[in-house]
């Protein structure tokens, strides 16, 4: 299947804000794109688009039912339970190769799930989310993936001039992210890893030139805890042929 072939996945809560995903849908068919719509509400859906991925099938990859979700009326549980549902569906779906993007909309529940449902999704894959916890701490859920966080200003809930300019530019954003070609004609023996700090720069530097001119890319990567656990996602990603941790003090 060509990248022109597949679709953009958008994941969110139909049940309650199927207006809104239902402009946001629009926006993304505008820009030429076929849209795969994946529901993560619990408590229905809507009429007002197809969905190709219903809460029911979410829910059943994660091991429950939509109707044991209803009963036990735990708004935590269900957000665990539908991210962990769509996290998978996700992997299935790129293992399939049927998506190019995938953006998200929510509030609190919408968010979490939409973040966890992008955290199979590798380093370069196009995922946005749109939430009104933008601006906030959420580094446990967005974790090392880049994806792009847009504040939606207003709350989720309607649509009003400003949501409906946000959807816009979230929108031709991801779309336009889609379109880029992911490979790269760059040529290297492999990446290697390198930490670097303040007190550690005219080191790494002088590394990076022997190690460049051996034919290899360097990666460099602040230690300042962030850069460290980036750096580790990416070992565990096989994305380097070595590592020179020159730089200790996330050890401190």
């Amino acid at each position: 299947m060509t990248q022109k072939d597949k679709s953009i996945l958008m994941i969110g809560c139909f049940d309650t804000k199927e207006e809104n995903f239902n402009f946001l849908r629009q926006c993304i068919v505008s820009h030429g794109e076929s849209v795969i719509a994946m529901n993560t509400g619990i408590f229905g859906s809507t009429s007002l688009f197809p969905v190709e991925l219903e809460s029911d099938l979410v829910a059943a990859e994660a091991g429950e039912s939509i109707g044991d979700l209803r009963k036990r009326a735990d708004r935590g549980h269900a957000v665990e339970i539908m991210g962990k549902g769509a996290g998978k569906l996700v992997s299935r779906l790129l293992t399939e190769r049927k998506i190019k993007a995938v953006i998200g909309m929510g509030g609190g529940g919408g968010t979490y799930i939409s973040l966890a449902a992008m955290e199979p999704l590798p380093i370069g894959f196009p995922k946005l989310c749109i939430s009104t916890l933008a601006s906030k701490d959420v580094t446990r859920q967005v974790g090392m993936k880049d994806i792009l966080l847009m504040p939606s200003v207003v709350d989720v809930a309607g649509l009003n001039r400003i949501s409906r300019l946000i959807m816009r530019n979230a929108a031709a954003a991801l779309t336009g992210m889609a379109k880029v070609n992911l490979k790269t004609d760059e040529k290297s023996l492999g990446t290697i890893a390198i930490s670097m700090f303040g007190n550690t720069t005219a080191c790494v530097n002088e590394c990076t030139k022997l190690l460049e001119a051996k034919g290899y890319e360097v990666m460099a990567f602040h230690a300042n805890g962030l850069g460290g656990n980036a750096m580790e996602t990416l070992i565990r990603e096989d994305c380097f042929v070595g590592i020179l941790d020159i730089t200790t003090t996330e050890l401190a």
